[in-house]
């Protein structure tokens, strides 16, 4: 997981984002989830990782797609 959360910070650097951007990496199996409800009950729930969230809200499971994320970050 750890490999795909670097690529999407090398990603959104390089991009016209890059500067207004925070990213936070959770690793489910090593973190505190405390705080993270909604992350951890999808987890539990049998949603693939990784989830990632745009504002704080859960927008993409299962994968990264850097051009979606972007999207998606670029509409908020």
């Amino acid at each position: 997981m750890g490999e795909m959360y670097e690529d999407l910070l090398r990603f959104f650097q390089e991009s016209d984002l890059g500067s207004n951007i925070q990213f936070k990496f959770i690793d489910v199996f090593e973190d505190d989830l405390k705080g993270y409800d909604t992350p951890h009950t999808m987890f539990k729930n049998g949603f693939a990782l990784p989830l990632v969230a745009v504002n704080g809200v859960v927008r993409f499971y299962g994968g990264i797609s850097e051009s979606r994320i972007y999207d998606e970050v670029k509409g908020c």
